[in-house]
Order: structure tokens, then sequence, then C-alpha cells
């Protein structure tokens, strides 16, 4: 399927937004949305930014629906469903504003693109990991998902031990345990971040949480692209739709190679569901 912008746009277009981030860094204060989490004057800037530049490729909201994570009244004319729309751009400027706001290098930009109700491709970029360009996370319309140029595929899975890397939300020790696991837990800061870093074979799997579609749909392309899966805590493939209209999904998501999921899935074990994802 080929995409309303060509991946390298897209990642022209990420590499402004991770540059404005940066020019932001270190120099703003964060504020607390109504439902606790974190905002800064950056997130603001950099989504004005990259919604603009989205539009101004695509002037149709029916070609391209723009849904963003600061904006509750993104440029969509009078387009009211995104499902009418043929594609749609999920975006999260500042992905792991948290560690923005702190002066943790852990944060990047996420721009996905869905069809079909299924990602079809994307980037996520880390413009302060990785030397002065940066960690470019790139799926296209074709070809494989590609870290800085070099394709990426998952690892394969094998019986978690102590070696094991996996990435977790900040909170998940409040939320849930995994049974007989000795490995190695991580919480980087960016839900878009962890879940590319499986797709690149760096960690073996991720529990992701309750996320937003903005936080996963460039990753989850990325993902599935690399040979992965994700997946809700109880098996069933992620209702991308529900998540056009921000309704947050019933249980966590794991993302893997198939068989680290199943490992993961099997092995969970959940209090209440979490509220947030990082």
């Amino acid at each position: 399927m080929k995409l309303p912008i060509p991946i390298k746009t897209l990642t022209r277009i990420a590499r402004e937004a991770g540059a404005m981030g940066a020019r932001h860094f270190g120099r703003v204060q964060a504020e607390h949305k109504p439902d606790g989490t974190l905002v800064t004057e950056a997130d603001r800037a950099v989504q004005r930014l990259i919604l603009g530049q989205l539009r101004e490729r695509v002037p149709d909201a029916r070609e391209l629906y723009l849904l963003a994570e600061e904006d509750t009244d993104p440029p969509n004319a009078d387009v009211t469903d995104p499902s009418a729309a043929r594609f749609i751009a999920a975006v999260d400027p500042l992905d792991g504003t948290t560690c923005f706001a702190a002066g943790l290098p852990l944060w990047g930009v996420s721009i996905g693109l869905l069809a079909d109700q299924q990602p079809v491709g994307g980037v996520v970029y880390m413009p302060l990991l990785g030397g002065p360009e940066g960690w470019m996370y790139a799926v296209g319309d074709t070809g494989p998902a590609q870290l800085n140029g070099a394709p990426l595929t998952v690892r394969p899975h094998r019986p978690f031990d102590n070696y094991t890397q996996l990435a977790v939300p900040s909170g998940f020790p409040r939320w849930g345990k995994l049974r007989n696991y000795t490995g190695k837990f991580r919480s980087l800061g960016s839900t878009a971040h962890h879940v590319s870093l499986v797709a690149s074979g760096a960690l073996d799997g991720a529990v992701v949480g309750r996320a937003h579609l903005w936080d996963i749909a460039a990753a989850a392309a990325l993902l599935e692209r690399a040979g992965g899966v994700i997946r809700t805590t109880a098996g069933d493939p992620v209702d991308w739709q529900a998540l056009y209209a921000d309704r947050l999904p019933d249980a966590p998501l794991v993302a893997g190679a198939p068989d680290t999921v199943d490992a993961l899935i099997a092995q969970l074990e959940l209090r209440p569901p979490p509220r947030r994802t990082t």
C-alpha cells in the first residue's frame, strides 16, 4: 500500500521535529494535564510543526486524518470520523515527556500511519541517542523496518533466563509481575522506543501497558515488519479502531517475537489494569 507521505519525507519531518525538541531540551517547565501526565511548551511547539508539515503535504483530511496527543482540535476541517479517512497519522510529538522534563535524553518523536485499521508505516526518532544523527527507526510501504538504514529483525524466542531483557513501564511493579522471572527489566521512558528496541532485537520483549494510539502506532508497524507481534495479555490483537477514539485497551499489551509474547502472557500476573503506560 502506497503511503500518502513517502517515508523519506516522514524522516525529514521527524528530524526537524527532533531538532526543535532538542533546542527546547533543558529550557522548559513541565505542567500537569487533567489526566495527571506532564506536558511542556516543547510538546505543543513540536506538535504544531509536525501537524503543519503533514497537512501541507496532504491537504485533504479524507485522505489523511491527523490524531495527536496534545491537540484536542487537530486540523481535519469538517471530517469528524477518523475511520472515514484513507489513512490516519498518529503523532506523539515528544514520547517520554517525563524524561524530557527531567533532563534525560530518553525521549523521541513518533509519527505512525494507519490504514484499514492497521499500522502500515511510520518513524520513531530518538534525536539525542546514538551520536549526532540520533536513532531513526523507519518503516515504509515496502522493504524492511530499519534503524539508520540497517534492516531490523526481532530477537528469536529463547527460554527466559538471567540474561533476558524486557522493557516495562516504570509503574509495572505496582500492577504486574512475571512468575519465575530472573532476567532484567528496563524502563527507558518512551513506549515508542521500548517497542522499537524490541523490533531491533536489542530487547527480548516488552510489557507495554494500556497504550494510546500515538504511543504505539509507528512502533507497531516497525515491529510487525521486523517479524514481531503486539497483543493484549488476553492474547487478542490490538483493537486499533477503538484507539482512534482514545479508548484504551481493556488489558495491557505485550510485544516481541510470537513465541516470546506467548511466554509473557503465560507468566504475567496482573492487578487491576493500569491507567497510564509510563
